[in-house]
């Protein structure tokens, strides 16, 4: 605690000197206990001051016993550039002492309609002995007519051109630092332990919208040479009203091709009911039927929101006649996964537990008083079978847990939080939140 004070008091010293900068920022406190006492402490601590349009921002993470979390960002116009830095620190890796992980900072400048592109990243590729690496990449983006053109050079950086494809530059740079459900994260860019900026690899991306169908056209270039070509047809339709084809790959590289297709399951627009299907079959071309994975319903009305949802099977992948990742419930009442075919979510939702198959819930809102609001939720779990690592049915009804929380936003800049959780056995934890913005 003494340490976050201290290191509250520098970042905001360090605000007040820039004397047109106005400072504001975020504390936010999370204390949880069990039945053996005070279980987890978590100290968040955010601050931002801005000067000329750019700012800069420094987070602090604490729990009860360790210095968690550092890192310190920028983010604004400098110039013609629009300019984003991450420098992060992990105290964990040496005695509480923080330990540089990754500065990686980017610019973008856009010059009639393209976009130039550069990002420039220092990283740790090994903590065992500590061991950094250097490196780069540059390129450009851009659309002419109906066509569109994503190309980027690599250097001692690894290539991620399907993520700057599917998700945008600016999703990247968002993620340079991020919290992931708790857990601070940086983005792994660079790929060796190396200080020199050696060439790595190319890529380029074409995208042309035909009448009936989308094309995307993807080269690879390294140091071997030919990487590889890739055809993405999207949009295809099969000529039944349920079903389309969302994506076909088409992958040819040097010594072999491969093919790819992602189904896509087309539902009418449904009143309060979602289902979640997928297919069956062999390979990418056979399908043998349609299974229905997952059912959510929500209704709400005048302030109360009522959900209920129900898992069959929390390991399909939509769209592919294949296995995928777990699914489970959030404490928002929704379904959600971590991973989506080894892409990172957009909109993550954080899973509760991936142990239950069942819930209900109620979500009740208002306003409370000094001209705040205040959020109520209760939602119960329930286990329908012994799968999900239960071995025997839990209590009465296949009960399991029950999770109650009430936030209150007090005015326009504080807000208290207190939830706990009840299962057969009786108390299971208890949390109190507060945060506060300035």
């Amino acid at each position: 605690m003494r340490r976050a004070l201290v290191l509250m008091l520098l970042i905001v010293g360090i605000g007040a000197a820039a004397l047109s900068a106005p400072i504001s920022g975020y504390v936010e406190v999370h204390t949880w206990f069990d039945k053996g006492g005070l279980d987890w402490f978590d100290m968040l601590i955010e601050v931002d001051y801005t000067i000329s349009g750019v700012v800069f921002g420094a987070t602090a993470v604490f729990d009860y016993n360790s210095f968690e979390h550092l890192s310190f960002t920028a983010d604004g116009p400098l110039g013609p550039l629009d300019v984003h830095s991450a420098l992060v620190f992990d105290p964990a890796l040496s005695a509480q002492t923080p330990t540089f992980l990754s500065w990686a900072s980017a610019a973008t400048l856009d010059l009639g309609g393209v976009s130039l592109f550069g990002l420039a990243a220092v990283q740790v590729v090994d903590t065992s002995p500590l061991a950094y690496g250097v490196g780069a990449r540059v390129g450009l983006s851009g659309v002419v007519g109906d066509l569109r053109i994503l190309a980027a050079s690599y250097f001692n950086m690894f290539e991620d051109g399907a993520s700057l494809y599917y998700y945008g530059y600016d999703w990247l740079t968002s993620h340079l630092v991020y919290d992931l459900c708790g857990e601070w994260l940086w983005w792994d860019l660079v790929e060796d332990d190396e200080c020199s900026l050696a060439w790595d690899s190319a890529m380029v991306y074409v995208d042309f919208p035909f009448a009936c169908l989308d094309v995307s056209v993807w080269l690879g270039m390294n140091c071997e040479g030919f990487g590889g070509i890739r055809a993405i047809f999207n949009g295809i339709e099969t000529g039944l009203s349920w079903l389309a084809i969302d994506e076909l790959w088409i992958d040819f590289e040097e010594d072999a091709k491969y093919v790819r297709l992602t189904w896509d399951v087309v539902l009418a627009d449904l009143f309060c009911i979602t289902p979640y299907f997928s297919l069956e079959g062999a390979g990418y071309t056979v399908i043998d039927g349609l299974t229905l994975n997952a059912l959510l319903l929500e209704y709400s009305y005048n302030g109360v929101t009522v959900k209920a949802g129900e898992i069959f099977d929390n390991t399909w992948l939509p769209g592919y006649l294949s296995s995928g990742p777990m699914w489970g419930f959030t404490l928002d009442g929704t379904i959600a996964q971590d991973w989506v075919y080894g892409w990172p979510v957009l909109d993550f939702d954080c899973v509760y537990s991936y142990q239950y198959d069942e819930f209900i819930g109620i979500w009740l809102d208002g306003d409370s008083c000094c001209g705040g609001t205040f959020d109520v939720s209760v939602i119960s779990f329930f286990v329908t079978s012994v799968a999900n690592g239960w071995t025997t049915y839990p209590a009465i009804f296949d009960w399991a847990e029950t999770v109650m929380a009430i936030d209150v936003v007090i005015g326009t800049n504080s807000v208290l939080g207190l939830s706990l959780s009840v299962y057969d056995k009786g108390l299971f934890w208890f949390g109190i939140s507060v945060g506060f913005s300035f």
